[in-house]
């Protein structure tokens, strides 16, 4: 009878699962969403003119954010080290120079269009 009382020394405690809270994007993710950016920035700053240098520039200061966020500390923060099956945390190297480039490419459209027009 004292089995059933809650307390009791049968009384089953139910396990805390702590579930792994994965905040942020995957490298994948925000490196597939910057470089279409960057290349259609660089393009509406050729089509559109010195309007869109602004764009251009908006643009240079995300990837710049990006790379900073890479280099410091990663995309997905968790305090476990990374498994097989999880996302990439950093940039691979050659997304990281085809960042740079891209920042590069929007600098001289932007330069081309402000002493050309």
């Amino acid at each position: 009878m004292g089995d059933k009382q809650p307390g009791g020394p049968a009384a089953v405690k139910k396990k805390s699962r702590h579930r792994k809270r994965r905040r942020g994007l995957p490298a994948q993710v925000v490196s597939a969403l910057l470089i279409p950016l960057g290349l259609a920035s660089a393009g509406a700053v050729f089509v559109g003119g010195k309007p869109m240098a602004a764009l251009a520039a908006v643009v240079c200061l995300l990837i710049v954010w990006a790379l900073y966020v890479n280099d410091r500390k990663g995309f997905v923060r968790s305090k476990q080290m990374r498994r097989a099956h999880e996302p990439r945390r950093h940039f691979v190297p050659l997304e990281v120079i085809f960042l740079f480039v891209l920042i590069l490419l929007n600098v001289v459209a932007v330069a081309y269009v402000f002493v050309t027009l």
